[in-house]
């Protein structure tokens, strides 16, 4: 275990990794099904390609995210710190999600589900939210629209107006 930098000049296919920190730049997409293990900040850079981890034991401490679209499974509590995903940001997690005070969070759609609590409050800019959690509180830079939300109790605020799908639940 140990910190690792890995940079690719074409697409990553990730097997596993074990690693105390962890930044990973490719020039194509980031995939695998293999497990990750970062016990501090991993960091993924796809540019505008895709990530896709799909390996729902990976645990990941705090996450970095840079991609067109990004797919993330991850077990435990997780902190999302420079997030910016120009389409569809989708976290599954089975723990809480917490944001790193003052990180810039941005996606066009994100969709996240959680077993724990959802706490974004340090001024996300969604163009759109779904959103599964047992309790949940967020807080918009912009206008935020919602999506299917499945929460017992939501705290929302906004900078902008908000606003609701027709499909929304």
């Amino acid at each position: 275990t140990c910190a690792l930098p890995i940079s690719a000049a074409s697409g990553v296919v990730i097997e596993s990794i074990s690693a105390n920190e962890l930044n990973l730049t490719a020039f194509g997409d980031i995939a695998g099904t293999g497990q990750i293990q970062v016990s501090g900040t991993a960091v993924f850079d796809a540019g505008s390609n895709q990530i896709q981890l799909s390996n729902a034991q990976s645990t990941i401490a705090t996450l970095s995210l840079t991609a067109g679209s990004a797919n993330m499974r991850i077990t435990g509590d997780v902190a999302l710190d420079e997030v910016s995903v120009s389409n569809d940001l989708i976290l599954d997690v089975s723990g809480n999600v917490a944001d790193v005070f003052e990180a810039d969070i941005s996606a066009g759609t994100a969709s996240v589900t959680a077993t724990g609590d959802v706490v974004l409050d340090s001024g996300i800019k969604f163009g759109a939210v779904n959103l599964s959690a047992p309790t949940a509180m967020l807080d918009s830079a912009q206008d935020v629209q919602l999506g299917r939300v499945n929460v017992s109790t939501l705290a929302l605020s906004a900078a902008g107006h908000i606003s609701q799908t027709s499909d929304s639940e």
